[in-house]
């Protein structure tokens, strides 16, 4: 008796770590997914915000397009999406547009995501 609930742990044992195994995989599969999502994404705002801006924001959307950013490109793009994206005289759509950039710099640079806060005025 004592060797068949050996048995039995086992088995469950076995089984459990069985589906741990394909929660994991299946994961994994949706992270990768949404990472992909998230690099086209981003690489069509590129696209779209590409001109008419100065001619060095535009030199890294080129290379950022182009896959052959290094990691200072990847610095400057971020300093210059984050001026575009601050610059309250642009339209929003365009700031919108830089912070996406900025967010794909800020991952291939290992550096956290920024603190996201909306104001909203309140009148009295």
């Amino acid at each position: 008796m004592s060797e068949s609930i050996a048995l039995w742990v086992i088995g469950m044992f076995l089984a459990f770590a069985g589906a741990l195994v394909v929660v994991y995989v299946s994961l994994a599969q949706r992270i990768t997914r949404l990472e992909t999502f998230f690099e086209v994404f981003g690489r069509k705002a590129a696209q779209i915000l590409h001109s008419p801006h100065t001619a060095e924001l535009d030199n890294y959307l080129d290379k950022y397009l182009a896959n052959t950013m290094v990691d200072s490109d990847w610095s400057e793009l971020l300093r210059l999406v984050e001026d575009l994206e601050n610059d309250t005289s642009k339209p929003k759509e365009e700031r919108g547009l830089a912070a996406i950039v900025g967010v794909h710099c800020r991952k291939r640079l290992g550096l956290p995501l920024p603190n996201m806060h909306h104001h909203t005025e309140t009148t009295t």
